[in-house]
This record gives structure tokens, sequence and C-alpha cells, in this order.
């Protein structure tokens, strides 16, 4: 499963792929990691959509210690309804991760090498879910996408 991401969508075009009122100001990134701030699209109360950065890492509202947010970065979405880590969230709060591409690791040798895959034609999109204090789970379909090699997939 993804644990890196790439933001390189001009903040404009998001803007009018999700009908934002306020143009969001971001710099692009190349390096997301678990724990930092990610771009998010959710609706406010009234279904308007917003821009908001929420931090990578879903802390259940059980949790007696943040840190269990590193291990919870992405769900399988097989699974992620009987979960009790995650049942709240996909239920209630959901919203959309825009992305440029993805890294995913391959054991070659003696070391692990990343290798990006990057839609040339059109953003990509994480569906994830986010939690109470600000702080989200990326859901991921566990099967290999047809599309990417196999070894590389899991």
């Amino acid at each position: 499963m993804c644990g890196r991401f790439t933001l390189q969508i001009p903040p404009e075009l998001q803007a009018e792929i999700f009908g934002l009122i306020e143009i969001p100001t971001f710099p692009a990134r190349y390096n997301i990691a678990p724990s930092q701030k990610v771009v998010v699209i959710r609706q406010n109360g009234d279904g308007q959509n917003r821009l908001d950065f929420l931090r990578w890492g879903l802390i259940p509202s059980w949790a007696e210690d943040i840190s269990i947010g590193y291990k919870l970065i992405n769900a399988r979405s097989e699974t992620v309804h009987d979960k009790h880590s995650f049942r709240h969230a996909i239920k209630y709060r959901r919203c959309l991760v825009p992305s440029s591409g993805f890294f995913e690791w391959i054991q070659e040798e003696k070391a692990k090498n990343p290798y990006i895959f990057i839609s040339r034609t059109t953003p990509q999109w994480f569906l994830p879910v986010y939690g109470n204090p600000g702080n989200l789970l990326k859901v991921r379909k566990s099967s290999p996408a047809p599309s990417l090699p196999r070894p590389l997939t899991n």
C-alpha cells in the first residue's frame, strides 16, 4: 500500500474541478509522508466543497496515545467497514485527497528502491476518511491495480 505520494496539481485546477469558492494557495509537494499535513477536499455543513489541511494518520476517538496515528495510515477497502478503528470514520467522515502520483517500494538486492507512478493525463484521487482532531486515513483496494506491474503492488 502507498506510503508516500506527490501533489503537483495547480490550485487553480483544483478550484475548478471541485467548485471551490476560494482558490487555495499551497506549493507543489514531491514526497508527502505519513504524519504530515495533507491537502483534502471535504464538504462543509451547507454541502459546499472546501479545501482543508489534515494530518495523515488516523487517531481513533478511543486512542490513549496519538502515536497510533503513525500506524493507521492506510486501510484495506475490503475490511474498513468491519474494523473498530475505522467504522465511524468511514460512515460519517469522508473526503478526497488530490494526488499527482504515488510511490511503491521494491526490494532489489540489498536495498528497497522507490518507484513513482504518475498519470500524465488526469489527476489521481485517494478516498480517505478523517477523524476528530483533523487526521486522516487513506482507504485503498488491496488487490493489485491492473495497470501496475504486479511485483510492485500488494
